[in-house]
């Protein structure tokens, strides 16, 4: 539920829509929403999704859009890479490394795209 909360505000955020209808799919194209509810944790990156990945903060169904960022950022940033239980290959890259969410939402409202 965290996860869809988190999914459904940066919908609404960034003035997309949101399909919330399949666990695990893409509900919003070309970006991927990941949520914490630890207010220090970094943004999970997985490598080899070429995303946008945004970082949503999420207490008490409350949700804070702490920022985004693409992997070219991490790979900038030199942060460790280390795999998951799956063998995808993942970093954490800190809040301070993140974008400004209002610029993704600019970006999007003056026609980028996000696909």
């Amino acid at each position: 539920i965290q996860g869809a909360i988190a999914e459904l505000a940066a919908a609404h955020y960034l003035q997309l829509p949101w399909t919330g209808v399949e666990a695990h799919a893409d509900d919003l194209p070309g970006i991927d929403v990941k949520s914490t509810n630890n207010a220090n944790k970094g943004l999970r990156m997985i490598e080899g999704k070429d995303l946008i990945f945004v970082h949503a903060y999420v207490r008490n169904n409350e949700v804070t859009l702490k920022g985004w960022a693409r992997l070219e950022d991490a790979y900038q940033a030199q942060v460790k890479w280390e795999r998951d239980n799956k063998g995808r290959r993942f970093c954490e890259l800190p809040i301070s490394e993140l974008h400004p969410i209002t610029d993704l939402r600019d970006w999007i409202a003056n026609g980028g795209r996000h696909d």
